[in-house]
């Protein structure tokens, strides 16, 4: 099954899950359920079409529905309301092996989504499983998500409250650029009027946003060419990545061209090669490496000598 249908699958289920909800409540009309629906999912476009697909599928899984006449507005009521929802610990393994291949496949919001809805319907599932474990997302603000999204539609400037382990508590300004998922972690890209540059922030590490005062306006996005050689043996024990594009092969060496926006991830990935780089002829980012080596050296230290 390729990515779109895995994508298209869970979206359905999600759908489904979240009618259940607003049902098992209260009694709903088609505006109610449909904007219920795109609010849960940050779903834009959902169609009367679909939505009839969605409560024919219920019907079809055994739910008793019900639409009301005229005089209550045609609402959908749920005649026998789910409470045997309560799944066990098999049961539940199938719930963690969806929101595995939600981690994989889905954007940042339906992840979020999906994250917020298994939180708030704990009592469904056992605790033995870790479907609950949704790694980097764990600790992200549902408010400070918020904010990020409405101060990118508004094209607004951001101030952002950050805490990292090796420069603490910091402020920045400046417009949003991106929000990026990458290894299940979730990053913003700032343009930084402050210092002229383009910055990227873990989510789940801020502190505090809201919108700024006027600051310059953002850069055009642009992809930068970031050159590195690493050894046959690591090319061929790992999969290069979307922006990665092979210049040069021999039998001991491959030389890699990165086309990547933020400096920030190419930084992480050269991090992660680690010794089987051999050659960054780029000196300003071999310098920005080095003095993150050192700087997280420096942290250890202090913490084996407290």
């Amino acid at each position: 099954m390729n990515e779109a249908n895995q994508k298209g699958i869970l979206l359905t289920g999600l759908r489904l899950l979240y009618i259940l909800e607003l049902l098992s409540k209260k009694s709903a009309s088609k505006k109610e359920v449909s904007n219920y629906v795109k609010e849960k999912t940050k779903i834009e476009n959902y169609s009367k079409e679909t939505l009839k697909l969605d409560i024919n599928s219920l019907i079809k899984s055994g739910f008793q529905l019900k639409r009301t006449g005229a005089r209550e507005n045609f609402r959908y009521e749920l005649l026998k309301k789910p409470i045997f929802l309560k799944f066990n610990k098999e049961e539940t393994e199938t719930a963690e092996f969806i929101k595995n291949a939600v981690l994989e496949v889905l954007d940042y919001k339906e992840i979020l989504a999906v994250r917020n809805f298994f939180n708030s319907n704990k009592e469904l599932f056992s605790n033995e499983c870790g479907i609950f474990d949704f790694e980097g997302f764990n600790s992200i603000n549902q408010k400070t998500m918020d904010k990020i999204d409405e101060l990118i539609q508004k094209n607004l400037p951001a101030r952002i409250i950050y805490s990292s382990p090796l420069n603490g508590r910091k402020e920045f300004m400046g417009y949003i650029q991106a929000v990026t998922t990458r290894n299940n972690k979730l990053y913003l890209s700032l343009y930084d009027d402050m210092f002229g540059n383009k910055l990227s922030f873990r989510a789940d590490k801020i502190q505090n946003i809201e919108a700024a005062s006027a600051v310059s306006k953002p850069l055009k996005k642009h992809e930068n060419v970031y050159k590195y050689t690493v050894t046959k043996s690591f090319f061929d024990n790992n999969p290069i990545l979307k922006s990665e594009k092979i210049t040069k092969t021999d039998d001991k060496y491959v030389e890699i061209e990165n086309y990547e926006h933020d400096e920030f991830f190419v930084i992480q990935r050269l991090l992660f090669i680690g010794k089987n780089c051999v050659k960054i002829p780029d000196c300003r980012l071999k310098e920005k490496i080095i003095t993150i080596l050192n700087d997280t050296l420096g942290v250890y230290e202090k913490c084996q000598a407290q």
